[in-house]
């Protein structure tokens, strides 16, 4: 693959095998999305619902296992408020 090939170019900590790595990594990703891009246009429903889950449900972090990475556990319900502070020294 182009991953293990990049793996292997950067071992050999050679900059011609890595720019050329990266570069057909970058092409198999750039026809991944033509072809994500191109599957979406033609079938914009998504199809089958069970196939396709909804990507455009919004989740809660009690949706996740785990605690938050900010440190104590917060409750679902917690309302969030966005804004901007200045810094006076």
């Amino acid at each position: 693959t182009g991953i293990a090939e990049l793996r292997t170019a950067v071992e050999s900590d050679n900059e011609s095998q890595i720019a050329t790595a990266t570069a057909n990594l970058q092409e198999a990703a750039y026809k991944l999305s033509q072809r994500l891009y191109e599957n979406n246009a033609a079938n914009p429903t998504g199809g089958d619902a069970s196939a396709n889950p909804d990507t455009t449900q919004a989740y809660n972090a009690a949706d996740f296992e785990g605690e938050p990475s900010g440190g104590a556990a917060k409750n679902a319900n917690d309302d969030v408020i966005d804004a901007e502070f200045k810094e006076t020294k």
